[in-house]
């Protein structure tokens, strides 16, 4: 039976799987490649994540953000757009400073970021190797290169939303392979575009639309 309070129930999730998460469920639903879990594990001092669009480097820092506000520090997460050659953040008594798209940023604000040295912990997403700047100012940097994730990824990060979110006692049919399929061959490594498309197919259906 539709209850509109909770429309998702019918279905057998909480809510719509795909919608925009909180710090704790970035924590719980990321799905992590081993190289990044190899570094949390070992620290690091500053960090950059290399690799190219849709290989999860902004799902990666928000999920790291999460966990490091959710511990206790002082954190923020700032995404340099297209268009954007300075970020706007201070790095007044802050622990760490997640800057996604750091490549976009000019020579004048890399020299704004580290000097003086910092006391805060930089975590930047990047496609193009900035480790010069910081060998400059004699830096420790931790590299992370993502490598070429393929469906296999896709369809873990996606079957995670599922079970993250189906209600209790309910255990979610997982995506079949022809649908993995579609998705890769729509969207390909861009992640975020099928999770966004996926949103507005489950709105659709419990408005009682037929997804397309």
């Amino acid at each position: 039976m539709k209850n509109e309070f909770f429309p998702f129930y019918k279905l057998g999730f909480c809510c719509n799987p795909f919608r925009a998460l909180t710090d704790e469920e970035w924590v719980e639903v990321a799905v992590r490649p081993p190289q990044i879990q190899q570094v949390l594990a070992n620290g690091y001092t500053h960090l950059q994540i290399l690799g190219e669009k849709g290989y999860g480097k902004t799902t990666l820092l928000l999920s790291m953000a999460a966990e490091k506000r959710l511990s206790g520090y002082q954190v923020t997460y700032e995404y340099i757009p297209e268009d954007g050659r300075t970020f706007q953040t201070s790095l007044h008594s802050l622990d760490y400073f997640f800057l996604d798209e750091a490549q976009r940023l000019n020579k004048s604000e890399h020299k704004r970021l580290l000097n003086p040295a910092p006391t805060t912990h930089f975590v930047l997403s990047t496609h193009e190797n900035l480790a010069a700047m910081f060998d400059a100012d004699n830096l420790p940097l931790t590299t992370v290169e993502l490598g070429d994730i393929g469906p296999d990824h896709l369809e873990a990060v996606l079957n995670k939303r599922l079970n993250y979110f189906s209600l209790s006692g309910v255990t979610p049919a997982p995506f079949s392979e022809e649908s993995i399929s579609y998705l890769w061959h729509k969207f390909g490594r861009n992640i975020r575009a099928a999770e966004q498309y996926l949103y507005e197919q489950f709105q659709e259906k419990v408005n009682g639309s037929s997804p397309s």
